[in-house]
């Protein structure tokens, strides 16, 4: 894991710089995963900045955001936040995290019926 970039002073805008790494696709997933956060994870206290505070808290940043979004999550919102919030639980760990961000397979139902175990809101509306 590496140092968090995020500080609390950090703007919306400025967060999603430091994580993107000027990759417009990081860009463009923070963008769709921020707005998606609140109604797919309501009961997170950080709403629409728990995948920013996630991604930074597991070192994932710029084209890593993308292939995340893109290649292993198939640009589905609750695949992605379903494996940030299964890493934030201890449900995976960030090297599980970063096998499939690297292309190793996964099953999604297991992995959201055990966030929604923990977290019984997670995931019930969808974007």
């Amino acid at each position: 894991m590496s140092e968090q970039r995020i500080t609390g002073t950090d703007s919306l805008t400025d967060e999603f710089v430091k994580l993107a790494e000027g990759n417009i696709g990081a860009l463009t997933a923070l963008m769709h995963l921020t707005k998606a956060a609140p109604v797919i994870d309501p009961e997170s206290v950080w709403l629409e900045f728990g995948p920013v505070i996630s991604f930074d808290a597991e070192g994932i940043y710029g084209p890593r955001i993308w292939m995340l979004w893109k290649d292993a999550c198939g640009q589905t919102p609750i695949r992605v936040l379903t494996l940030l919030r299964a890493s934030q639980l201890g449900i995976i760990n960030t090297a599980k995290l970063n096998a499939i961000i690297d292309g190793e397979e996964f099953e999604f139902q297991p992995l959201l019926d055990a966030v929604r175990a923990k977290v019984p809101g997670f995931g019930l509306e969808t974007v």
